[in-house]
Formats: C-alpha cells, structure tokens, sequence
C-alpha cells in the first residue's frame, strides 16, 4: 500500500463517507448498505445485445448499437432517485449513477478500445435551471474510466413529446430524425454513448444510426438504468 492509500484510510476512519441518499456512514464513498439494498440490480445472465435479463429481452432486428449496459431496472428507488437526479436539483446523485455505469463498462466491456465518450444530447433552451443530466454522466464515467469526452459529436435538432408519455412502436417514429452529427465523428471508429434510462432501445439506435452515417462503426452505450416489460404494459 502507498503512502496516498495509508492517507486515504486513515482520512476515511477519522472522516468516514456519508451516504449520499440518506446522509448515513457510508460503506463505501458514494452509497450505505440500506440504500443500496433498495436498488433492484440487472441480474445476470442478460442479454448480450440490449442489455436486459434474459427474460426482459427487448431486442429486435438490427439493433444498429453494439451493445447495452445498465446496472439497475428503471423502477422502485432506482427511479425515484433517478427523478431526484433529473429534476429536483439532487446533482450529487449523479456521482454513484457514473460510478456503477463505470464499473459495469470496465466489466462488460473488456479489450474494447473507445475513441471518445459522449451522451444523448439534449435540446437546449433558456431557462436558466437547465441541467443536462446525459452529459453530467457521461462527463463522469469519461473522467473515471480515463477517457475523453466530446460534447459536440452529437445534437438534438428540435423538442418532441416526451418518449416516456408513448407505446412501443411511437417511440421509434418519435425519435426518427431527431439528431444529427455536429461534430468531427469521421475520427472516430469506436463510441461510448452514456445516458440515463433506456426502455426501448430507440434513442440509442437513432444515435447509432446517425454516427454510422457519419463513419462511427461501433457504438456501444450505457444507462443508469433499463425500465422492465412489465411497466410499459
């Protein structure tokens, strides 16, 4: 153990970590045992390509992304605090939400060498409580699996209804067109795309699609979290 790791350990016996959710000792630097019992884990074996259990498989033909990774399912605490995160100003939140994907992407993702991180832009406007929670992950998973990020390779073109308010099959219309390449992607063979939940797949393949187009020939992505069958039916 180095003299930074023996500093460290003691710093963390004199000043132990709190839990970022319930402000209780932590037992690691983010999360304490009970809040993170509450999280319903993507157990394996899951599907290789979407990333969901074996029995929640949600793929279809030509899925056009490489894969899916996602620690947790899209309900109970996951979501509530996936919520907090998005829109009740708990950015802090976001720190262990990058931590689990990080860890998931150094798992699953072994001997892939990425070009770059980026996330599913979002479409900005004026309001000066504007907070991109994709890029707030993304910019925290490139910082802790070593990569750079690139804000610009991506941009949503206009604002939709909401993907959450639509079945299945309107989801891919919603989304068909609606971002384009606005950075220099012809440098880049390999991407990480990072956002917050997946349900169908569909923003992630119209993002996959659109680098491809523009010379990207792997995307491989990563959310917070997959929302199960069961709650779209």
């Amino acid at each position: 153990m180095n003299l930074s790791a023996i500093i460290d350990k003691a710093l963390s016996l004199v000043f132990p970590p709190h839990c970022l959710f319930c402000g209780d000792i932590a037992d690691n630097r983010y999360i304490c045992k009970k809040c993170e019992s509450l999280y319903k884990k993507i157990a394996f074996p899951v599907c290789s390509v979407c990333g969901f259990g074996k029995d929640e498989c949600h793929c279809i033909k030509d899925m056009l992304f490489a894969r899916v990774v996602a620690p947790f399912y899209y309900e109970g605490r996951a979501r509530d605090d996936i919520l907090k995160f998005k829109y009740y100003g708990k950015h802090s939140y976001g720190e262990y939400f990058a931590h689990c994907i990080s860890k998931l992407v150094k798992a699953q993702y072994v001997g892939i060498n990425f070009d770059a991180v980026t996330s599913v832009p979002a479409f900005y406007n004026n309001d000066d409580n504007f907070f991109d929670h994709a890029m707030y992950l993304g910019k925290a998973v490139a910082d802790n699996i070593g990569l750079s990020f690139d804000a610009s390779l991506l941009e949503k073109t206009a604002q939709r209804v909401k993907q959450h308010s639509l079945d299945f099959e309107q989801r891919f219309k919603n989304v068909n067109g609606l971002y384009k390449c606005s950075g220099n992607s012809q440098n880049y063979k390999t991407i990480l795309l990072i956002d917050d939940i997946s349900t169908t797949g569909a923003t992630f393949m119209e993002c996959a699609r659109v680098l491809k187009k523009f010379g990207v020939k792997n995307t491989y992505c990563a959310a917070v979290a997959l929302t199960p069958k069961r709650i779209l039916q």
